[in-house]
């Protein structure tokens, strides 16, 4: 499939619930950043998503994900087995700070609601 839909237990966690609907396109460095100016705001980004081994992150380029831990925020609430891996996707998610990934590494996570390819 060229997309996901989040699971439901995504916004079982009291952080990825939004304080607003209308996403906001943010770049992934803006993201990374200034974590601060968008907890609970759901956001628009593209980016590079890779899953794998203690790794679920969108990342701004086309890198090893294991060299850049930190460039990019964790990603949550896609399903384990997708498509999307080593591709150019869009998200849309609820951001949050206080959620840092796998050992806290990560600077923030989205909670993803629904992903796709870049066309």
């Amino acid at each position: 499939p060229e997309s996901a839909e989040a699971s439901e237990q995504v916004y079982m966690t009291p952080h990825c619930v939004p304080v607003d609907q209308q996403p906001r396109d943010v770049g992934i460095g803006e993201l990374v950043a200034h974590p601060d100016q968008f907890e609970g705001r759901t956001v628009r980004v593209q980016g590079y998503y890779y899953n794998g081994f203690e790794s679920s992150t969108i990342l701004p380029t086309q890198v090893n994900p294991y060299d850049n831990i930190g460039n990019g925020p964790w990603v949550m609430g896609l399903p384990v087995f997708n498509q999307l891996s080593g591709r150019h996707v869009w998200m849309v998610g609820v951001f949050t700070q206080h959620v840092r990934g796998h050992l806290g590494q990560w600077p923030g996570t989205i909670c993803v609601s629904s992903a796709g390819v870049v066309t």
